[in-house]
């Protein structure tokens, strides 16, 4: 009975400093002095729930995104660490797709394997019938990658896929922006 006991006590106790970390992440803003010592604060909280919940997803995940945040090329490699920690634990859930297809694409120079990375985080949060905004998200995140790689027929094509599946007013907003973004790449 004790280590059942042991074992919620733990549990609770990584949630409070993984939650920690994740409001210290979402009030960290880069442009105002002491977002490196917030986010260094949310990365302490996250490294404390990691030590007693090793291979949690969420935490991994978090921990990724505040390295992605940091910036600088040692916590971009710390961030490709924890998203592929996170892969490797729980291959079936997208989020881990979708942040190391950011960290490919826009700071390791690997614009195909982010494209990879995308189009398994979108399938999956599809598969799994995500919330429509995370959905929508993760068709926005390859949507940017096909259009930065110049696969623009690819990119209109998924924009009417995305307007198809999740005709939201947000989708509908994003697809104008990209069309004519696109439109303006073509001439």
């Amino acid at each position: 009975m004790k280590s059942t006991g042991a074992n919620a006590s733990r549990r609770a106790t990584a949630l409070r400093y993984h939650e920690r970390a994740s409001d210290l992440f979402i009030a960290s803003d880069p442009n105002k002095p002491g977002a490196r010592k917030t986010l260094r604060e949310a990365l302490v909280n996250a490294n404390r729930a990691l030590l007693l919940k090793p291979e949690d997803y969420d935490t991994l995940v978090l921990k990724g995104k505040i390295f992605f945040a940091l910036g600088d090329r040692l916590s971009i490699r710390q961030a490709q660490e924890c998203y592929n920690r996170a892969i490797a634990a729980y291959p079936e859930n997208s989020d881990a797709y979708s942040g190391k297809a950011d960290l490919l694409m826009y700071d390791l120079d690997s614009p195909e394997e982010a494209e990879s990375m995308a189009r398994k985080a979108l399938s999956l949060a599809q598969r799994d019938h995500e919330d429509p905004d995370l959905v929508e998200m993760k068709y926005l995140g390859l949507l940017d990658i096909l259009e930065g790689r110049g696969k623009l027929r690819e990119a209109k094509w998924l924009l009417r896929q995305a307007l198809r599946n999740h005709p939201s007013e947000m989708m509908k907003e994003m697809a104008e922006i990209t069309l004519k973004r696109m439109k303006g790449a073509l001439l």
